[in-house]
């Protein structure tokens, strides 16, 4: 037996095997290498006929610790568990070894639907595949990961039950989908923008002059009329009126002249 296990695995094995007697419980064994991996499970079990079991040991704060036993080849989605197990807002994830000793007195590689035997108090619900219910017989360890037993689906249904793990039936393979998210709400159409006036076309509707201009300013837009603004821009009118303001602004900042004292 190996050293790291709770317990003496020859007393594991013939713990199992005294219940299987008191209840009738019909079974074949074979003993192999220890096995710690699915793969490694399928080889060692190649000489029963018998779907073999993997056993995932999850649990959750509110929800509490659930083993679910599966068909080897089923796949297992955790985040379906929750609807699978009806236990909303749940958020499942694997057990560690400690909570998995204190709880099944078995150590990770030999989890089994059989260590609720172990599981007096009852913190542990048991859940099986309902792929399994269809095999001839599930292999599943007796407590200890270097040997498998063969039983009839009924008779692991009626083990669990005498101690007091009636297990839940469930179907993985109807693993709810994913919701789809919902469609993005449609755009309202956006709001035509209105045309602003377009200043060459004013300009150009009065012969290109600017509106309220009087015959001393430059009657003319560039955009307007370009040969009649030019034309303005460039003649002496123009200058003149520009010297005319100068002078006017220069008078206004000098002091008034005053004679000799």
């Amino acid at each position: 037996p190996a050293a790291t296990e709770p317990r003496s695995a020859i007393m594991a094995e013939a713990k199992v095997k005294a219940a299987f007697s008191e209840l009738g419980i019909a079974f074949e064994a074979a003993s192999h290498e220890p096995v710690t991996t699915v793969e490694a499970g399928l080889a060692a079990v190649g000489g029963l006929d018998c779907v073999f079991a993997k056993n995932l040991f999850v649990k959750d704060k509110k929800a509490g610790c659930f083993l679910l036993t599966v068909a080897h080849d089923t796949a297992v989605n955790m985040k379906s568990l929750p609807a699978l197990l009806k236990t909303p807002g749940a958020a499942f994830r694997f057990a560690d070894e400690k909570t998995l000793t204190e709880k099944l007195d078995v150590v990770q590689g030999a989890v089994t639907p059989l260590a609720v035997i172990n599981d007096g108090g009852g913190a542990v619900k048991l859940v099986l595949d309902a792929k399994l219910q269809g095999a001839k017989k599930v292999g599943v360890h007796p407590l200890r990961n270097d040997m498998t037993v063969a039983v009839a689906p009924a008779d692991l249904v009626k083990f669990a039950t005498h101690f007091k793990h009636e297990p839940a039936v469930v179907d993985f393979g109807a693993a709810p989908a994913a919701a789809a998210a919902p469609p993005a709400a449609a755009k309202a159409p956006k709001a035509e923008k209105k045309p602003k006036p377009a200043a060459k076309e004013a300009a150009a509707a009065d012969g290109g002059k600017k509106a309220g201009a009087d015959k001393k300013g430059l009657e003319y837009t560039k955009e307007g009329n370009f040969a009649k603004w030019y034309e303005l821009r460039n003649s002496g009118a123009i200058l003149a009126q520009f010297w005319r303001n100068s002078a006017q602004f220069s008078d206004a900042r000098l002091p008034p002249a005053t004679g000799p004292s």
